[in-house]
């Protein structure tokens, strides 16, 4: 029963570790965006309009064989044109580096978890620790054990990964659909309750979230079809499409009683919708 108990013990304690990585990961995410918010700053400062080939760029299709001259050409130059605008704030970049890969966050000086790079597993105290508990065979300890290593010895793909998923709202037309799509989540969840119960209102007020948020991803003279793209994104990442499903999952129901009152064959087929606003 010790034995299992102690077992128990260092499962929890990597749960903890796992959630104490998540932490780190948070922290490298908000330094980095604080790099970013700086550069930024810098540029409006001076009336820079160097994110522009950020927002327009063209990628080329580099894993087909299709891929033109012209493409590679147009990637050539936006390439150029990036390390241009960015190579004055090459001291930001270096800072963030080291503040998220070249020194501690969560570790201390003797363990150096936050500092580890690819390849230097030998002598690692993390991998030896991690190793040392599949020694246990317990599926579950073993399991977690994997799971901690991996995710130790992977942390700059993690974070690359992680980085990968931030959409920066550097519009303000983005920061206005942002926030319109998180309280159109948060309506949507609530009318679903009085759309079941054919409340009148609330097919109104439905209607007029969806006519809103319709217009951000529709292409016309205010939103050009790279904004429209964007705000595609922003829905999708805050989950918009969650509720919508779940409105769109209630049953119709139909009224059988003018089947079973028809007297014209041709309306024996027929079962109007009683809630036909859904």
């Amino acid at each position: 029963r010790e034995a299992v108990m102690l077992i128990q013990l260092r499962s929890a304690a990597l749960v903890l570790l796992i959630r104490m990585l998540n932490l780190r990961a948070n922290y490298r995410i908000s330094v980095m965006l604080h790099t970013w918010e700086a550069i930024f700053a810098r540029m409006t400062e001076k009336g820079a309009t160097a994110f522009d080939p950020l927002y327009h760029t063209h990628v080329a299709n580099m894993g087909s064989f299709a891929a033109t001259r012209t493409d590679l050409m147009k990637k050539t130059d936006q390439s150029r044109r990036l390390d241009e605008t960015f190579a004055p704030h090459a001291p930001l970049f270096k800072e963030c580096v080291r503040k998220c890969l070249d020194e501690n966050i969560i570790s201390n000086d003797e363990i150096r978890s936050d500092t580890y790079s690819s390849g230097k597993f030998q002598g690692d105290k993390i991998v030896e620790a991690m190793i040392s508990l599949t020694k246990f065979k317990n599926p579950q300890l073993s399991g977690q054990a994997c799971a901690l290593m991996i995710r130790h010895m992977a942390q700059r793909t993690r974070m690359a990964d992680d980085l990968a998923q931030v959409q920066l709202l550097v519009f303000s037309a983005q920061v206005e659909v942002y926030h319109d799509t998180v309280a159109a989540v948060k309506k949507l969840t609530g009318l679903k309750k009085h759309l079941f119960n054919d409340r009148p209102e609330a097919y109104t007020e439905a209607g007029e979230l969806l006519a809103t948020l319709t217009r951000y991803i529709t292409v016309s003279a205010e939103n050009n079809s790279s904004l429209v793209k964007e705000n595609q994104r922003i829905m999708l990442n805050r989950e918009l499409d969650e509720p919508i499903l779940n409105i769109l999952r209630l049953n119709l129901e139909r009224d059988r009683t003018r089947r079973l009152l028809a007297t014209d064959p041709s309306d024996k087929d027929t079962d109007p919708a009683v809630n036909e606003p859904r």
